[in-house]
């Protein structure tokens, strides 16, 4: 038994040592095809950071093409504030960085309650130099701010699969350090309720959504989730405020996790079978059945018109008008969880809480592959 369970870790952590492999490899290819810096792919991202729907602070992200001894380059800064008067904080980076998005050296200043800080660095043939703070050891490049995830997202077309890549946290509250990070390039999808192309990934230990205009890829929304501290950050425009849902929102294919979780909330919420059928992946969940039941001999056309009475048939139903309203309100505090293979689980806060569906992608539109998790 002990050799056997050794074996089995051994084979996984063999296979996510492919995996990691193959991300960095997408990211170097990625990387690779990105068009030169010019001012066709500048942008300025400005607006309020808000926790829930309160306004925390503000911020600014811009890039833009120059020349650096004879080459083209991205500049990118940043300037974040938070807080009034006395806790008034203040943070400004700015990094000049390669076609291919590695940071080539930057400074930033930081000030606060807690009083004022600054830092330049740059890199050389061991990883990064910080002055004051000496050398962050690190093979290879690294991507360094907002901006210049943003500018991958931008730019990276014709990419399928995670990217990964090693990200320079140059400003850390303890000191500079390297985090491995991943990226999907943005693909068609919906945030906060309207049509967006969307690039999701992790930088550290925090989950990012990032938003960018269909038609432009002009950046428009961030959503960065630190799971360990409960914590979710939006950075959006000025005034965006509670996302104002389409009045067939929820008739509308589902175009990201959020929007497939709540379409099959709904369909709970009413007891609306016809919905239902869209909002759950049937055959996924037949399978997930038969797993937990294996001496269950119920075939799936049974199972599946046994599921869809039983939804249509539920005494806590109530009108679909009052049933979208609940949705509506919860919307916006929606955050998706990475769940494996490209899977998400999606957890309701109050009065639906602890409603959470495990969703998946399945023919361009996101559905619930498992059952709701009341764990």
């Amino acid at each position: 038994m002990r050799r056997a369970a050794a074996l089995a870790a051994a084979l996984a952590c063999a296979a996510a040592a492919l995996a990691a492999d193959d991300a960095a490899e997408a990211f170097r290819r990625a990387a690779a095809a990105l068009p030169a810096p010019s001012p066709a792919g500048a942008f300025t991202f400005a607006g309020e950071i808000l926790v829930g729907e309160e306004v925390f602070g503000t911020f600014e992200v811009s890039a833009s093409a120059t020349a650096e001894a004879g080459r083209g380059v991205w500049f990118v800064r940043s300037r974040t504030e938070t807080g009034s008067g006395a806790s008034l904080a203040r943070t400004d980076e700015e990094a000049f960085l390669t076609a291919r998005l590695a940071v080539l050296r930057g400074r930033g200043e930081s000030s606060g309650p807690r009083g004022r800080r600054g830092w330049t660095f740059a890199a050389d043939a061991t990883g990064y130099r910080f002055e004051p703070g000496g050398v962050v050891a690190h093979e290879g490049d690294a991507m360094s701010g907002l901006a210049a995830l943003l500018l991958f997202a931008r730019l990276a077309v014709d990419v399928s699969g995670s990217c990964g890549f090693s990200y320079l946290d140059a400003g850390a509250e303890g000191g500079p350090r390297i985090e491995p990070s991943e990226l999907r390039p943005a693909a068609s999808g919906e945030f906060r309720g309207r049509e967006a192309l969307v690039a999701r990934g992790r930088r550290g230990d925090a989950d990012l959504t990032l938003a960018l205009d269909p038609a432009t890829r002009i950046p428009w929304g961030v959503r960065i989730r630190h799971e360990a501290e409960d914590l979710t950050l939006w950075l959006l425009p000025k005034g965006s405020g509670r996302p104002a849902l389409p009045a067939d929102f929820f008739d509308r294919p589902a175009l990201s996790p959020e929007a497939g979780a709540a379409r099959a909330a709904l369909a709970l919420l009413a007891g609306d079978s016809a919905l239902a059928e869209r909002a759950f992946h049937w055959p996924s969940l037949y399978a997930e059945y038969r797993r937990a039941n294996p001496r269950d001999g119920q075939e799936y056309p049974l199972y599946r018109q046994a599921a869809l009475a039983g939804i249509a048939a539920s005494p806590e139903r109530r009108p679909r008008g009052e049933a979208e309203a609940v949705l509506r309100a919860v919307y916006g505090a929606l955050v998706p969880e990475p769940a494996g293979d490209g899977r998400f689980r999606v957890r309701f806060r109050a009065p639906l809480a602890p409603l959470a569906f495990v969703v998946a992608e399945v023919a361009g539109e996101w559905r619930v592959v498992a059952l709701p998790d009341r764990r």
